[in-house]
């Protein structure tokens, strides 16, 4: 929606601060510290980086059905390749389910 919102731009930061009355819109560069916070305090001991987050998200637009051409924009991808081998993973649970289909008796 944010990135509707934005008006579906293919290039470019995505995420800004400042710009609002007038200002420049810088972008957001440096959130590694407030994330590895944020992190902490939820409790995740896992080391976790913007990097990690572009793994989370295009699992999750693959698991909801999120097209993939939306995906590969939104991720600045220029084809799907990236998303097809390295990012769309199915969450474990699902894999088990679908398995539990075959009927192996």
């Amino acid at each position: 929606a944010y990135w509707a919102r934005k008006g579906q731009p293919d290039s470019g930061h995505l995420f800004t601060w400042g710009g609002r009355r007038g200002g420049t819109a810088r972008p957001i560069k440096e959130f590694k510290k407030a994330l590895a916070g944020l992190a902490a305090k939820a409790g995740i001991e896992k080391n976790v980086t913007p990097y990690l987050l572009r793994h989370s998200f295009a699992t999750i637009a693959w698991t909801v059905g999120l097209d993939k051409d939306i995906a590969r924009r939104v991720m600045r991808h220029t084809t799907t390749k990236m998303l097809d081998e390295i990012y769309a993973r199915p969450r474990p649970q699902d894999l088990v389910e679908k398995v539990a289909a075959f009927d192996f008796d």
